[in-house]
């Protein structure tokens, strides 16, 4: 996976960046002899010039490097959670083992890699929040929701056993918000969300919007256009 490579690139990096240093001190004790300031002047310049240059330099291989690691966690369809699991432990154990903590930043390979399964694992340690859809003509109170995602407002009756049951709306797994009826008794579409998938349950309706049971936001990793090889 060519971490080591990154590590490489730091370490240079921080050997420019101390020899720039060095210089710039150099030169900062000659500056007023002229005897040997030109010299010092000279030595500093070049020093800035190398690390602007490595900079410019690694950043296309960092971007190069990355990319490749993207291409490499898609190839790995229907195994990626195994890879993720593994590369984790893998990057974990050289950042702890690291003393210094620059390069601590290898962790980082697992969200190239695998961007959305690591998103996912998150949500489902931390819990997520419950998706709320906003139909705001809906009015408050307790509803309960079919596996079709119908949405019943359930009030009180006692000759009910579960009580009255009135068609508010339905939001499909394809993400249709249907309200009301046409002429023919069918539902009519008000609006489109964000598809999710969702499981039959009780719920309420808190300003206009209705929180669906058994649910998690997982927010969507986009895929980042793919890279053209070279010929």
């Amino acid at each position: 996976m060519r971490t080591g490579n990154v590590a490489l690139m730091v370490t240079k990096r921080e050997a420019l960046e101390k020899a720039l240093a060095e210089a710039q001190a150099e030169f900062e004790a000659k500056k007023h002899d002229p005897a040997t300031r030109k010299d010092a002047l000279f030595r500093r310049n070049q020093a800035q010039a190398k690390l602007h240059f490595y900079e410019e330099r690694s950043h296309e291989d960092l971007k190069n490097i990355i990319n490749m690691i993207r291409k490499w966690g898609r190839l790995k369809n229907g195994t990626q959670l195994a890879y993720l699991s593994a590369l984790h432990a893998i990057a974990t154990k050289r950042a702890m083992a690291c003393q210094d903590q620059k390069r601590l930043g290898t962790g980082s390979i697992v969200f190239y890699a695998f961007p959305q399964q690591v998103v996912n694992k998150v949500v489902e340690r931390t819990g997520g929040r419950p998706i709320a859809v906003a139909i705001t003509e809906l009015c408050d109170g307790e509803v309960e929701i079919d596996p079709e995602g119908r949405i019943f407002l359930t009030t009180p009756d006692k000759s009910i056993p579960h009580g009255r049951q009135t068609f508010l709306a339905q939001v499909t797994e394809r993400g249709e918000v249907f309200m009301d009826r046409d002429g023919n008794g069918n539902p009519v579409l008000v609006s489109r969300v964000q598809p999710f998938r969702f499981g039959p349950g009780k719920s309420e309706v808190r300003d206009g919007k209705v929180t669906f049971p058994g649910t998690q936001q997982r927010p969507y990793v986009p895929e980042r256009k793919k890279i053209k090889q070279e010929n």
